[in-house]
């Protein structure tokens, strides 16, 4: 039968370790998202897609919101693509950025409930960030235009940045070393407590031989 009693004891006995390994975890955590990690800022741009209905232009019907949504979906592809990057490059003038580093710092939201998407980017340089959603959602609407031959994309909102970074979240990377640095402490405690056959107290000595304890020779430290 477990002893959880000579769990709970170590567990108390050895609190320092604890607060040493926790405090550890989140002083490290702290220090790489504040120096080390460059804080990341977003911009976003909406964009609306509209299928015109032949019969009836004025009317809209449920599957042409279907047909909008689904170009939505294949748009994503189209953005991310080096037919747009390498141009919105080309206009900004990055030459230290590739077309893989900007295609990975470029996001597609889908509203599954309308028509709507956005488009959003993410950059160090919040000033930058906001002059690529800017460009990008540009030369993506004019590239949908040219190859697809397609003129049903509008900017609803105009790019906006985040005033403050949304990556690294400090508080949460805090907050989840905090709770690791306690599991991780509890459980070193608990398998060293696991492993450990020696008899810490006279109970423990009763329980493990059936002999009552008559006495006990303390611990004198003789000078």
């Amino acid at each position: 039968m477990t002893n959880w009693n000579k769990y709970f004891k170590m567990i108390f006995k050895k609190m320092w370790f604890v607060i040493t390994i926790t405090l550890i975890f989140v002083l490290v955590a702290s220090y790489i998202t504040l120096y080390v990690v460059k804080p990341q800022y977003q911009a976003s741009a909406r964009l609306f897609v509209m299928i015109n209905n032949k019969d009836n232009p004025n009317a809209i019907t449920y599957d042409d919101l279907l047909a909008a949504q689904l170009l939505v979906t294949n748009y994503k592809e189209l953005i991310q693509s080096r037919t747009v990057t390498s141009e919105v490059i080309y206009n900004l003038n990055l030459t230290n950025m590739t077309d893989q580093q900007l295609a990975s710092s470029i996001d597609v939201q889908v509203d599954p409930n309308s028509s709507m998407f956005d488009i959003l980017v993410q950059h160090e340089n919040p000033n930058l960030d906001l002059e690529l959603a800017n460009e990008v959602s540009a030369v993506f609407i004019q590239k949908a235009s040219e190859l697809l031959k397609i003129n049903n994309i509008s900017l609803v909102d105009a790019p906006t940045v985040s005033s403050t970074p949304v990556y690294p979240r400090t508080k949460l990377v805090i907050a989840f070393s905090f709770l690791a640095g306690i599991i991780i402490s509890l459980g070193i405690i608990l398998v060293m407590v696991y492993f450990d056959d020696s008899v810490q107290d006279t109970d423990e000595m009763e329980n493990k031989t059936g002999i009552h304890v008559i006495g006990i020779i303390p611990d004198m430290k003789i000078r």
